[in-house]
């Protein structure tokens, strides 16, 4: 059996690569990452009216052939099975029609598709995703976000994580590290920032602003303001979080599903202060590591100051290698 890893070919590519680094490297194991196709018609036949008026009949005038499908021939033509693992997010950098995916699998009869939601049906980013799986594109879908599982019948999965080892190398420069985006969060991430320096908390944040960047100002000694194509890559963000005793997560109102930022607490032994309370119910939850806040007057400054050892007993649980192994389970049932 062969796996495809289908990722996203944005700014987030250094992130999914970080996720998969454990199987990376496997022979069984490629990663392809489409670039994003500028076809009109694809764009149109996407369009809902347009599905609903045409029921797919006309997808073939948006067929394409790309990276993805010069993988999956390749494999398939080696006589393997091959199963192709998309993610959401990558769906979303490079849409695909139904019918296109649904030609490959008429092309090749050992070819198999799994989708993986890194985020809630919902969002704007899984919508490529959710119009192909109600096409039942997928023979099996998986999703980290409890609730979705539940009312679409996915199977419920944790975020997939990676160690790399060199990271455990950072030295401490602070004690608290943010990095993120403005939006809706401005007003609490300053109050955090003002409650940490009066507490002599030695802090550090990123922010990436829209129409917000003059809030930030006159705290520029703390904070780095940068723009949307000032992205920060993925390993350096890691770096910053690691060079740091504890790791600031500010979540938007609303946000229930669990960021990456539990996963590399965990998986590096750091401590984590976050605003979402879905971490109370997370499996490695422990106060003396983790803590939830609603208010910024909840925080003990202290614990964050604190340079007492961190230990999870992490055992590589959120590694991609369970994920690729349940797959085949699943697949050998049919």
């Amino acid at each position: 059996m062969h796996y495809i890893f289908f990722i996203d070919g944005s700014s987030y590519k250094p992130m999914y690569e970080a996720m998969l680094r454990d199987v990376i490297n496997m022979e069984d194991v490629s990663i392809v990452c489409d670039k994003r196709v500028r076809n009109r018609m694809k764009w149109l036949l996407l369009k809902r009216k347009a599905q609903f008026i045409t029921k797919g009949y006309l997808d073939i005038l948006g067929y394409e052939e790309n990276c993805l499908f010069t993988e999956i021939k390749k494999q398939c033509e080696l006589g393997k099975q091959v199963v192709v693992c998309f993610f959401n997010g990558a769906l979303h950098h490079n849409e695909y029609l139904a019918g296109t995916l649904i030609r490959y699998k008429k092309k090749f009869h050992n070819l198999r598709y799994v989708l993986y939601y890194t985020d809630i049906i919902n969002s704007a980013v899984s919508k490529n995703a959710y119009y192909l799986q109600k096409k039942n594109i997928f023979d099996y879908v998986y999703t980290v976000d409890e609730a979705d599982s539940v009312r679409n019948s996915m199977i419920l999965w944790p975020t997939l994580y990676s160690v790399e080892p060199d990271y455990y190398k950072c030295h401490l420069n602070q004690d608290i590290y943010f990095c993120g985006v403005s939006k809706g969060r401005g007003k609490l991430l300053i109050e955090c920032l003002k409650e940490a320096r009066y507490c002599g908390v030695d802090v550090a944040m990123d922010i990436i602003c829209y129409d917000d960047a003059d809030d930030y100002l006159e705290y520029t000694d703390y904070i780095d303001i940068r723009t949307p194509d000032k992205y920060l890559s993925y390993p350096e963000v890691l770096r910053r979080e690691l060079s740091a005793k504890c790791i600031l997560e500010i979540v938007q109102k609303g946000q229930v599903a669990l960021t990456l930022r539990p996963y590399e607490a965990v998986a590096y032994n750091k401590k984590l202060l976050t605003n979402n309370k879905t971490i109370l119910n997370f499996k490695y939850y422990n106060p003396k590591y983790m803590r939830y806040f609603e208010k910024v007057e909840d925080i003990d400054w202290n614990w964050v100051k604190c340079d007492d050892g961190v230990d999870y007993n992490y055992q590589g649980d959120f590694s991609p290698r369970y994920l690729l192994a349940d797959i085949e389970k699943n697949l050998s049932k049919k």
